[in-house]
């Protein structure tokens, strides 16, 4: 199975982003319990857990819609939110947590984010259009 097949699906997309969801409960967890609030954290936890959620309805709304467009818009969403998860907050965590230098990984997360929303909109638009 390659890369262009896992675009194509949207249940497993789905099921990621719920685990996504989970973790960002057990960060949270994490740092209130063990480190302390910090504010590394915060700010990752504020863009992790929202995109999470919205990860897992577009893959959702993916295996529902009729338009194959629009659910191909979405699954990229998707998987765009669930990779912008990864370099954003992921490498927020890890400089909080382990204090690893993440260098350009942060920025390319928040893209990978911005990609995603317009992936989303696209498709949006797409389906006010119909």
């Amino acid at each position: 199975m390659g890369f262009p097949s896992l675009i194509s699906i949207g249940q497993p997309l789905a099921g990621v982003s719920a685990f996504f969801g989970a973790g960002a409960i057990l960060v949270g967890a994490a740092s209130t319990h063990v480190m302390g609030a910090s504010p590394l954290v915060d700010i990752g936890l504020s863009y992790h857990l929202p995109h999470a959620i919205m990860a897992f309805v577009a893959a959702i709304v993916a295996t529902r819609v009729a338009d194959t467009v629009v659910a191909k818009r979405l699954r990229w969403a998707a998987l765009l939110w669930l990779l912008g998860i990864l370099g954003f907050s992921g490498g927020l965590y890890l400089r909080a947590f382990a204090f690893v230098d993440t260098g350009p990984v942060v920025p390319a997360g928040a893209l990978l984010m911005i990609a995603a929303w317009a992936a989303a909109g696209r498709a949006g638009w797409r389906m006010a259009r119909r």
